[in-house]
């Protein structure tokens, strides 16, 4: 994983953090602003913001900056989107809602961070994640480790209207441990109105942070990456996408984006909670590790992490 994090407060989190947020005021936004290191083209940069306790409710957009050209994600909370910002487009970067892409390598760069907010949040995280867009070099590794215990959802059981889009706030769920009622109402909360999709990550994570998680996007390059994380307890949810015959034993036959709870790590499978099997009971499943990989790590790589705040 290549990553920077930084944190102010009594933050919770299980991978290290590296130094403290440093905001600066400009009219009534706070301004956090980071240096980036000369860019590949096809390099995916994957930023997110986490604040708990007071100041959770937060609304923050990123931007990509190059000379004078910048390039935004949406708004968390997103408003309608003609009220969003305008900003370059352009060979040098795709924004792509809650994500960049280089479409070109760049030498000099930096991410800006505008938290819209009079005063910091005091327990706050900051996580800048990048890594290849794609790559032939994905691993299945060796590293085995037990199983998390983590309870079964399935988003087939929910209204036909929306259960084939609900993988990301079911998924995060399960991983907060919430009951049924309480899983409605969190995916209701996860729901962007400007865009009609579940599935925004810094929108998300600010859901979950109001239910009292700290939590990050981070890129992932090994499926070994996933197991000191898995040793402490602490599940992945991975971002999956693959064709139909190259997940033996998958829940839905092929997808171009789905999200699976990443549980634990065995000699030849991993475990998984899919959320997209037709029943509970079906959910906890073992997928073959080569596949798997291929799957997660082929393409972006990336997986929500959450921590309790306390």
């Amino acid at each position: 994983m290549s990553a920077r994090r930084l944190s102010t407060g009594n933050v919770r989190y299980p991978l290290p953090v590296s130094g403290p947020i440093r905001w600066r005021h400009e009219g009534s936004d706070l301004i956090a602003r980071f240096e980036l290191p000369p860019l590949a083209r096809d390099s995916l940069i994957v930023p997110s913001f986490s604040a708990t306790g007071k100041g959770c409710h937060w609304s923050a957009t990123w931007h990509f900056r190059n000379g004078d050209k910048r390039w935004q994600l949406d708004t968390v909370p997103a408003p309608l989107l003609d009220d969003q910002d305008e900003a370059h487009e352009g060979a040098y970067v795709a924004a792509d809602i809650d994500c960049f892409i280089t479409k070109m390598d760049v030498e000099v760069s930096f991410l800006e961070l505008r938290l819209h907010a009079s005063e910091a949040p005091i327990d706050a995280l900051i996580v800048i994640a990048t890594r290849a867009f794609s790559s032939q070099a994905m691993s299945a590794g060796v590293q085995s480790t037990d199983a998390i215990n983590v309870p079964s959802f399935s988003q087939m059981q929910a209204p036909p209207s929306m259960r084939r889009r609900i993988c990301s706030p079911t998924c995060l769920a399960m991983v907060m441990g919430l009951d049924q009622e309480s899983a409605a109402k969190f995916t209701d909360e996860c729901y962007d109105t400007a865009r009609g999709i579940y599935g925004i990550w810094p929108r998300n994570i600010r859901a979950a942070n109001a239910r009292g998680f700290t939590g990050a996007i981070e890129t992932f390059e090994l499926l070994d990456d996933a197991a000191p994380l898995l040793r402490v307890g602490t599940p992945v949810i991975a971002s999956i996408r693959y064709r139909q015959g190259q997940l033996s034993g998958s829940a839905i036959p092929a997808t171009s984006g789905h999200l699976v709870v990443l549980r634990g790590l065995s000699k030849r499978t991993v475990l998984v909670n899919d959320p997209a099997a037709a029943s509970k009971q079906d959910v906890a499943r073992e997928y073959d590790r080569e596949e798997f990989a291929r799957a997660w790590l082929g393409k972006r790589g990336v997986g929500y992490v959450l921590q309790r705040a306390s």
